[in-house]
């Protein structure tokens, strides 16, 4: 059995779309933190708003999810991340900034509050979710 796909698919699960969720959170504080203009950009011209498509369409390639069993867990971690930046707020904002990004992020949301509510979360192998889960909740409120 040739393993060397699912290395790959964890290697770049970790080496990039993790990282891609970080990036994401920083400029979204940042924008926070600032009041960016969404039209102004950096001296090469690209307008911020552009950018910022771009990297919260990078996040919707793989749902937010992690690898393989992990999917749950790296879901999230990722909503950890977009919690801990204030995205719900910044998407009341600019609800059209990213339709993708934006319903899966509202999908998730509901998910967690809903598995919260039902006070459990099995996943993956039978993995119990739910302390996580009520972190990031934490996050939101």
């Amino acid at each position: 059995m040739d393993i060397s796909h699912y290395i790959e698919l964890f290697a770049k699960q970790k080496h990039t779309y993790e990282p891609y969720d970080g990036i994401c959170k920083n400029v979204l504080l940042g924008g926070k933190a600032y009041s960016l203009n969404m039209q102004s950009g950096p001296e090469s011209g690209i307008p911020f708003r552009t950018v910022l498509e771009g990297l919260l369409t990078g996040c919707t390639a793989r749902d937010f999810a992690g690898s393989g069993f992990e999917a749950t867990e790296g879901m999230l971690n990722a909503m950890k991340i977009f919690a801990s930046a204030d995205t719900t707020t910044f998407l009341e904002k600019y609800p059209d900034i990213c339709p993708a990004f934006e319903e899966l992020y509202t999908k998730y949301v509901k998910m967690i509050q809903e598995k919260v509510s039902e006070g459990s979360w099995k996943a993956g192998f039978g993995n119990e979710y739910i302390d996580q889960a009520r972190e990031v909740l934490a996050l939101l409120n």
